[in-house]
C-alpha cells in the first residue's frame, strides 16, 4: 500500500518481540531508549522523518496531474482539512510554489493544513485489530482518532487503505455522529487489489475513485444531501 508500511510493520513487530523477552529486541530497545526514543516504533518515526526530509530537500515534491485544479475545484464547494503525516512545511513550500492559499490548524478557512498526523504510530488504547479483506489490521492509531474527532468530517479520502480509512470505517459503525461518514480510496500505483477489492463491486463502506477530479464531485453530492463537506 505504501513503502513507510513494511518499515512501520517491522518497528512494530520488534517491540512486539521486546515486550515478550527477546533478548535481541530488548538489547535494541534499550538502545533506541538510551537515545531518547521511548520505543522501537518510535525511533523508526523518527528515522524515516528525517529520510523524508533529505529526501524532499534533494528531489521536492509535487502535485499529480490534475490535483491542483481539482484542490482549487474543491474549495469551492467545501471546506477541505488536508491531514498528512509529512510535516506541514514540507507540503506547505509545495502548495506556495504553486500558488495555493490555505490556512493553518484552528484557523478558519476552506482549506487548512494539519501535518503530522501520526497514522502510523499505534497508541494500544487498548491494542485493536479489524479484520479487512482477511487481513488483520490495527487500528488504535490514537493521534489520528483525534484529529477525526476534532475535526468531524463528512468525507474521509485516501490513498492508503490501512493508514487512512480502516480507523475511519471502524468509527463510522460506533462512534455516534460518524454514521454517515463517506470513506473514499483513491487509486495510486501502490494500490494492493484486496483493498480496491473492497470497493468492488460497489460498497456501502468505500468508494472507490481513480483521478482527483472525481473527489469534486463527491463533495458536490455530499452538499445536495446538505451535509457540509469537509
Amino acid at each position: 500500500e505504501d513503502p513507510f508500511l513494511f518499515h512501520n510493520a517491522t518497528m512494530g513487530a520488534c517491540d512486539q518481540l521486546a515486550e515478550h523477552g527477546d533478548s535481541e529486541m530488548m538489547g535494541m530497545l534499550e538502545g533506541v531508549r538510551d537515545a531518547g526514543h521511548p520505543s522501537l516504533n518510535a525511533f523508526g518515526s523518527a528515522i524515516f522523518s528525517e529520510a523524508s526530509h533529505a529526501w524532499l530537500d534533494d528531489h521536492g515534491h509535487d502535485l499529480l496531474p490534475g490535483a491542483l485544479d481539482a484542490l482549487r475545484a474543491l474549495t469551492e464547494v467545501a471546506d477541505v482539512v488536508f491531514c498528512t503525516n509529512f510535516a506541514s512545511e514540507a507540503v506547505a513550500r509545495t502548495w506556495t510554489r504553486h500558488g495555493v492559499a490555505f490556512s493553518p490548524p484552528g484557523t478558519p478557512g476552506p482549506l487548512r493544513l494539519r501535518g503530522g498526523a501520526r497514522k502510523q504510530n499505534l497508541t494500544h488504547d487498548p491494542r485493536r485489530d479489524e479484520s479487512f479483506a482477511g487481513r488483520n489490521i490495527p487500528v488504535d492509531r490514537g493521534f489520528y482518532r483525534s484529529i477525526l474527532l476534532e475535526e468531524h468530517p463528512d468525507v474521509v479520502i485516501g490513498d492508503v487503505f490501512s493508514l487512512d480509512l480502516a480507523l475511519p470505517i471502524v468509527m463510522k459503525r460506533e462512534t455516534p455522529g460518524f454514521q454517515r461518514l463517506r470513506t473514499v480510496l483513491m487509486r495510486t500505483p501502490f494500490s494492493c487489489p484486496w483493498s480496491l477489492g473492497l470497493a468492488d463491486p460497489p460498497s456501502p463502506t468505500i468508494e472507490l475513485v481513480d483521478h482527483p477530479s472525481r473527489l469534486v464531485d463527491i463533495a458536490r453530492e455530499a452538499a445536495r444531501q446538505e451535509v457540509p463537506p469537509c
